[in-house]
């Protein structure tokens, strides 16, 4: 839990902040990002440092991109690190391409945080083949 980096992007600072909150008071520690930009940003600061993000929980629509496909920009920079989707948008079509293009998971905002928590919580402690 403690080593656990995650990453969070939304363009929504409300949902940002709570999201943000509710990992931080579960010992978690998260960086977070208004956009795509900042977020590659964060990436690349990291990835110089010799660190880099287990998690990354992203909004979907974004001024500048969407989730999946920041996911998987990131994810070309760091092969290792797990993509949620946490969206106000969720269809059954975007949570499919969601987990077809390699993200762990896709919640509506407004889900049960508990549910989140576990899959965090479970990604941290277990790995990506026991999460799944």
């Amino acid at each position: 839990m403690q080593g656990t980096r995650i990453l969070l992007v939304d363009d929504e600072p409300a949902c940002l902040q709570a999201t943000k909150t509710l990992l931080d008071v579960h010992g978690y520690s998260a960086d977070t990002a208004a956009d795509a930009a900042d977020a590659f940003m964060l990436l690349v600061a990291a990835l110089a440092n010799q660190r880099s993000y287990d998690i990354l929980i992203t909004d979907f629509e974004m001024p500048d991109t969407n989730g999946i496909d920041l996911f998987l920009l990131l994810r070309n920079s760091q092969p290792d690190i797990e993509g949620i989707l946490l969206t106000g948008a969720l269809t059954d079509e975007r949570r499919a391409d969601a987990l077809q293009r390699g993200m762990i998971a896709a919640f509506e905002k407004g889900c049960d945080f508990d549910t989140l928590l576990l899959l965090v919580e479970c990604l941290s402690q277990c790995g990506e083949g026991d999460a799944t």
